[in-house]
């Protein structure tokens, strides 16, 4: 997760790490499927959870749709 571009927007560490932790959840509950990075249906169930998270700790709506994209695509790469 991109910690420190959330760390940025966010810009307390606690609401941030909190953040983190719940979007790494999600991750890690995903790839454990078989084929993960290929499956649309991964992509769309990480992408509206990460999404939700987002919201939830109030980053601005301009950045979520990015961030939510970059979460998915480091995990793709990094995992």
């Amino acid at each position: 997760m991109p910690y420190k571009e959330l760390l940025e927007v966010l810009k307390d560490k606690k609401i941030t790490m909190g953040a983190t932790r719940k979007v790494s959840s999600i991750v890690n509950d995903e790839i454990q499927i078989v084929g993960w990075k290929t499956k649309t249906s991964s992509d769309k169930k990480m992408s509206i959870t990460i999404y939700d998270i987002l919201n939830e700790n109030k980053v601005p709506e301009a950045k979520v749709d990015g961030l939510t994209s970059q979460i998915i695509e480091l995990a793709k790469r990094n995992l």
